[in-house]
């Protein structure tokens, strides 16, 4: 499992990231563009960015954006965070932030679009099998069952800034997290004129392209094989301008 994620990042990295820019500034003597990259950890993952600039280094401060996302309003497992909160008080009706009201609408309305396929009341059940842990397999029926009384995105209530859910039902938004992630930096860096162009990689799954590279090329992303464990890749896919890219 270790090696397969490490493989999606660093095929994905090879294809988006300018060689020898790590820990350095290269100047663009023409329009006086800054490239400035780093590699850190948000997000439950290795997360690695490059920015165009014409003003400071803005990487520290985008992998703090990532880091406020998950721990103040998203992770179902830092006691800080709104969902987390959420969780503790199911019975009962909390009163949460906007922003986190807005991720839960945006989330809701994924579910009710996929039919259910994309389902924030998931997390125990996928749990179960331990994929990442110390005993992963595949569950009991019987286990299965226990949860699932308890799963639904439609027992789930939004009034505003008010959400109401029955005891035992909790919130798991690690399928959307990501992509509140990439909104959020999108966001901050329309506040950053000064910044041309980015590339942000989420731990191999989730690519954000911001603004037009200095050259004017497209940026390349690889996409991992999933069957390979040498980090091939199945093919390119370019971007053009600011998109998202998830795997």
């Amino acid at each position: 499992m270790k090696k397969k994620i490490l493989t999606a990042i660093f095929s994905a990295l090879f294809l988006t990231m300018p060689t020898g820019v790590y820990g350095q500034a290269q100047k663009d003597t023409d329009a006086e563009i800054q490239t400035y990259s780093k590699t850190d950890f948000a997000m439950d993952t290795v997360i690695s960015e490059t920015i165009y600039t014409a003003g400071e280094d803005l990487t520290d401060s985008m992998t703090r954006t990532l880091q406020e996302v998950e721990e103040k309003w998203i992770s179902w497992t830092n006691e800080d965070s709104e969902i987390y909160q959420l969780n503790q008080n199911a019975g009962s009706t909390v009163t949460v932030s906007e922003k986190t009201a807005e991720y839960l609408k945006q989330t809701l309305d994924l579910s009710v679009a996929s039919d259910g396929a994309m389902d924030a009341t998931m997390g125990q059940i996928i749990r179960l099998w331990d994929i990442d842990g110390e005993n992963p397999h595949i569950p009991r029926q019987s286990e299965l069952d226990a949860f699932l009384q308890n799963v639904g995105y439609e027992k789930i209530s939004l009034n505003g800034n008010e959400v109401t859910m029955p005891q035992g039902v909790t919130l798991d938004l690690g399928a959307v997290g990501k992509g509140i992630g990439c909104d959020s930096l999108n966001t901050y860096l329309q506040e950053h004129k000064e910044v041309t162009a980015a590339i942000v990689n989420l731990g191999g799954s989730s690519v954000m392209s911001y603004g037009n590279k200095p050259d004017g090329s497209l940026w390349q992303v690889a996409v991992t094989d999933p069957r390979d464990t040498e980090g091939d890749y199945l093919g390119i896919i370019s971007l053009s301008g600011t998109e998202f890219l998830s795997t």
